[in-house]
């Protein structure tokens, strides 16, 4: 997740790329994802994920099925997001 959340984030922010590079993951996801939906998601995947890290577990009814989902929610949103920025740029309000 880590991989995929800041490459999406100095992509998007490429003027903060090194800040993003060092920061901690969940406060490059506080900081620079605004949408909401989407910050709900790769919170969620981060906390999966940390989970099976450490020694005891805070999502106990969560697995490796859940972060797989979760993955695939972000990759999902994510290209959504990116398609939608494309169309945006290559079709903008007001033309005629």
């Amino acid at each position: 997740m880590e991989f995929i959340i800041k490459d999406y984030l100095i992509k998007e922010n490429p003027a903060a790329g090194d800040e993003i590079r060092k920061l901690l993951l969940m406060k490059c996801v506080n900081t620079y994802v605004t949408d909401a939906k989407l910050k709900s998601a790769f919170k969620r995947a981060i906390w999966i994920g940390n989970d099976e890290t450490h020694y005891e577990k805070r999502w106990e009814e969560k697995d490796v099925e859940d972060l797989k989902a979760l993955i695939r929610i972000s990759v999902a949103w994510i290209l959504n997001a990116l398609l939608m920025k494309k169309y945006e740029e290559e079709m903008p309000e007001g033309k005629k």
